[in-house]
This record gives C-alpha cells, structure tokens and sequence, in this order.
C-alpha cells in the first residue's frame, strides 16, 4: 500500500514541475496550476501524515517485539520449571510405583504364607471337631444307657424294708435305769454291762452320752483310773454338748490327780472353771485347788 501511495506522489510531482517548465508548444492556465499546487500540498500533507504513521508502526513493532521477547522468555522459563517439576513428580510417581510393586509383592507373598497356614489350621480344627464329635457321641450313647436304667428302675417293684431286729431287744429307758441302780447298790461292773448293751442297742439313744460317762464311773469306782480317764475323753468327744460334759473333765480331772499327774489334772481343773464357771463341778474344782495351794 505505501509503495502505491509513492507511485502516485511521484507521477504528481513529475507533472507539477512538467506544467510549470513546459515550452511554449504547451502553456498552462492558471487553474491548472492553482489545481497543482494544491495538489502537491495535499501529496506533502499526505507523505508526513504516512511518515508519522509509519514511525508510529514502527515504534508499536518495536514494543509488540519486545513483549514478545519477553513473553518467550517467561515461557522458556515456565516451560523449564514445568519440566523440571514434571521430572521431580515423575521421580516421586517412579517411587511410589516402585513402593507399592514392594508392597504388592509383600503381602503376596505373605497371603501364599497366611494361606498355607490357614489350611494346616482348619486341618486340625476338622480333626479336634470330629475327636469332639466322637466324645458326644460316646456320652449320648452312656446317657442312653443311663436313661433305660433309670427308666427300669421306675418300673420295678420296691424292694422291702428291712425288719427291725425287734427280738430280745429290751426297751432303751428300762437297760438304763436298770444300769443306774446297780451303780447306786455299788456295783459297777454289772452296771458296766448294762450301760455297754444300751450302747450297743442304741448307739444314737438319747441317753448315749450319760450311758459313756456311767462307763467311765463304773471303772473310776474301781480304781480303773486309766480306763476311767480313755471312757471319760471318749464321751466329751463324741458329745461336746452334752450335759455331763462338766462331770466328765471333773472326775477326769481327779482321776489323773489319783495317777499322781498333777499337772494333767490342774490343766483339766482350769479348763473346766474356765469353760463352765457356774457350774457345781466347777465349785468342786475351786476346792480343790485351794486345799492343793
């Protein structure tokens, strides 16, 4: 386009100075160079206004190509570091690969492992199961018996009571009291007998513990000290409530007293003041323990 714009000022500029020099074959009028004159002011106009634009464009190339230098610098720049933290996050993307194949590789192997323990594990769980199984099914079969037992032994007849051995057996209150009354008449040995068949007949009578304590009176009277002492320490034994229990420590007391073993025999008389303090026995005691003193 400015190389047509210069053609024209040219070709205009050619004719101006054609008109003005022109021989006398060809004079021009005076319009016409009024009319040139005028043109060639406009083409001056014309030529500056395109040297300004011209300068103008050019300044604008200038910046346009600096911004573009910068703007491919700072995308050189962008690019490297796009690449340089694309080379880092491939780097860490290599790792973390190479982490999770470890990984993957691991707890394979630890499944092929947790596998084959798990087979002998269910192995032997199957055969503690069937040993259980076994055992239940011996107790079921043992239950069974027991049942058809139990269900016979509904079914049979109830045996008998057995008979009471009734014959010769005197009454328990008659042996004792007949047992008594030797011993009151001074006769311990037959008193002895008696007292031994009322234990002998009723062994949990009522009168059990007065009857073993008449037995040790009846060797005492006999001057059977040692006798005496074993009957009287087998009647507070097997009854420690009775009521001759006080009689019992008391002439046992005296009858170790009599074997000479005062110490024994001072032992049994505390314990019996100790145990039964306001019984007669223990008055009897206090006696003698202050005569002894």
């Amino acid at each position: 386009m400015r190389q047509g714009k210069k053609i024209t000022y040219m070709r205009h500029t050619a004719l101006l100075v054609f008109a003005l020099t022109a021989g006398t074959g060809c004079i021009a009028t005076n319009s016409e160079v009024v009319q040139l004159q005028s043109d060639l002011a406009t083409l001056k106009s014309q030529q500056k206004k395109d040297a300004d634009k011209i300068a103008s464009l050019q300044q604008e190339t200038k910046k346009s190509k600096r911004q573009l230098l910068l703007q491919g610098e700072g995308l050189k720049r962008e690019a490297k570091k796009n690449r340089a933290g694309s080379s880092a996050d491939m780097d860490g993307l290599r790792a973390e690969f190479s982490e999770l194949t470890g990984r993957f590789e691991e707890t394979q192997h630890l499944t092929k492992r947790t596998s084959a323990d798990l087979s002998l594990f269910l192995e032997s769980a199957e055969e503690r199961l069937t040993a259980i199984e076994s055992a239940i099914n011996a107790q079921e079969k043992d239950m069974q018996k027991l049942y058809a037992e139990i269900d016979s032994l509904k079914t049979a007849p109830a045996p008998e009571p057995p008979k009471a051995k009734t014959a010769n057996k005197e009454p328990a209150n008659k042996i004792y009291k007949d047992a008594l009354q030797l011993i009151r008449n001074k006769q311990p040995g037959a008193a002895r007998k008696l007292f031994k068949n009322y234990l002998k007949n009723y062994p949990d009578g009522p009168l059990a513990g007065n009857a073993r304590f008449w037995v040790g009176e009846s060797y005492y009277d006999e001057k059977m000290y040692e006798r005496a002492i074993v009957e009287y320490d087998d009647m507070i034994k097997k009854h420690p409530k009775g009521i001759k229990i006080p009689a019992a420590l008391l002439k046992q007391a005296m009858a170790f007293d009599r074997l000479k073993d005062w110490k024994t025999a001072k032992a049994l008389f505390d314990k019996l003041i100790k145990e039964f303090p306001g019984s007669e026995e223990t008055k009897i005691a206090k006696n003698i323990l202050k005569k002894r003193n």
